[in-house]
């Protein structure tokens, strides 16, 4: 008979299974994404694969229990060929899966070359390759199960061999994936790989703020993070969708360098070479330099220089040359117009016009809350920076907007002038302004989400409730 438990890690396996393929079983997909809540914020479907692999852990666990609980000494001949039955039934279909593995390759590999997802040979063929040693590891993990199973069932052997042999078995699976990712390091190693480049050290001596931008580099997307040096590119998970549409429609950080070279061959190999002026598209690094402008990007690290007079190279490396961005804009800065517009592609569609100028003027999605006149004789300085709190001093000489070169989120970022909130406006589509009258003002930026707050709360209560209910329990003991 089996348990409420059984059913439970059964059935949720078995949905967890069909929900990771995602749009490919759009039937269980397509209304667990719509209707069930917070399904949509996965980034992959296939995370939903840990429910899974909890399942198959209850029911192993669930089913050794009941192994280890069987009376062996009245097992009745028609239970133990049932359990031979399921044992064989399972068995057969790790060897046809492995069979159908070895015979159908060239199937296979068409597969994954008309997905798309892989278009390398090499690649394809690695795959194939893991996927047959994986299926080789489960036959041979499956038998010596099976035969540690059946010896038991057979009273050839104690519960304690038994134990002892799936617990082996169990580690030695999980090592042969583990030991892959798990990789210890030598502390001298780790010194060596975070070793301050000369680049590096150059860049540690510009105490302003500022941000970089490299292109063709070599080293991990997060490197300069090490050092406290801000990039305007990077890499992580969950990805803010606005700051990742204005990369993709800029194509930064490979497009930059692209503007200024093509590819050529060279002696029968592929080359690059400069750009002539005439084969330079003047909207496209109009549009660069807009964006570089606005981010506060002081510095490209590239191995070349760049044909344009904006860049100057201000240090050479051993493998890289900064290029000083001499039109960048401060972390901070007033304009002095601002244009209403709605949409992505409109509003990119503006900043790519060579008139704009992002000095000047800001792009918004929404109405004003008072005109602004020209901020000359405004000034801004930032007085703390971190990365929860941004403080700025203000002295503003007509109504005026700042803006601030951080990119907007409004589930967080809240921001106060003189302690009094006040409304932030999504501004040239990734970053963020306020409106100042004025005078003489105090400014924060504080990151306090809501969520945080929500999810404080709960996790108090709940432990309170818990160490209520422990408290309960043992004066009942007592007593």
């Amino acid at each position: 008979k089996r348990s409420r438990t059984t059913w439970f890690a059964g059935i949720l396996g078995v949905l967890a299974l069909f929900a990771s393929f995602g749009k490919e079983f759009p039937v269980l997909y397509g209304p667990m994404f719509k209707l069930l809540p917070f399904f949509n914020k996965f980034r992959a479907p296939n995370t939903i694969l840990i429910l899974l692999e909890f399942s198959i852990a209850v029911l192993a666990g669930i089913g050794l229990i009941g192994l280890l609980n069987l009376n062996r000494e009245k097992l009745d001949k028609a239970l133990l060929k049932k359990l031979q039955n399921y044992l064989f039934a399972f068995g057969g279909f790790l060897v046809l899966l492995f069979l159908y593995l070895i015979a159908a390759k060239s199937s296979i590999l068409g597969s994954i070359a008309a997905s798309g997802k892989v278009n390398n040979p090499v690649f394809q063929e690695q795959a194939y390759k893991m996927a047959v040693n994986d299926g080789l590891k489960a036959l041979i993990l499956f038998a010596i199960a099976f035969g540690t199973i059946w010896l038991y069932l057979k009273r050839s052997i104690q519960s304690g061999a038994l134990k002892w042999t799936l617990l082996i078995l169990v580690i030695v699976d999980l090592w042969m994936v583990d030991f892959k990712i798990i990789q210890p390091k030598p502390q001298a190693s780790e010194k060596s790989f975070f070793q301050q480049t000369d680049v590096v050290k150059f860049l540690k001596q510009d105490n302003s703020l500022y941000r970089i931008m490299p292109v063709l580099d070599n080293k991990p997307a997060n490197w300069y993070m090490y050092f406290l040096i801000q990039n305007m590119y990077g890499y992580h998970a969950a990805k803010i969708e606005i700051y990742q549409q204005m990369l993709a429609e800029s194509g930064f950080p490979r497009s930059f360098f692209m503007t200024y070279v093509k590819p050529v061959m060279q002696n029968g190999r592929q080359g690059m070479a400069y750009r002539s002026a005439q084969e330079i598209n003047p909207t496209e690094r109009h549009f660069h330099q807009v964006l570089l402008n606005l981010l506060n990007v002081k510095y490209v690290l590239s191995p070349y220089p760049v044909p344009d007079s904006v860049f100057s190279v201000v240090f050479s490396g051993q493998r890289k040359k900064v290029l000083e961005n001499r039109d960048v804009l401060p972390r901070a800065f007033f304009v002095d117009s601002l244009k209403v517009l709605h949409g992505k592609t409109a509003i990119f569609s503006r900043m790519k016009q060579r008139d704009f100028n992002p000095a000047a003027e800001a792009v918004i999605e929404e109405n004003p809350p008072f005109g602004i006149q020209p901020g000359t004789g405004n000034r801004v300085q930032v007085t703390k920076y971190g990365i929860q709190r941004i403080d700025l001093s203000a002295s503003v000489k007509q109504p005026a907007q700042l803006v601030l070169s951080e990119v907007y989120y409004p589930a967080g970022w809240k921001a106060f002038v003189d302690g009094t909130p006040v409304k932030i406006y999504k501004t040239d589509y990734v970053l963020r302004s306020i409106f100042l009258n004025p005078g003489e003002h105090t400014i924060q930026f504080i990151f306090k989400p809501r969520a945080f707050k929500l999810g404080l709360m709960i996790t108090i209560i709940a432990l309170v409730l818990l160490i209520g209910l422990i408290g309960v329990g043992w004066r009942k003991s007592v007593h």
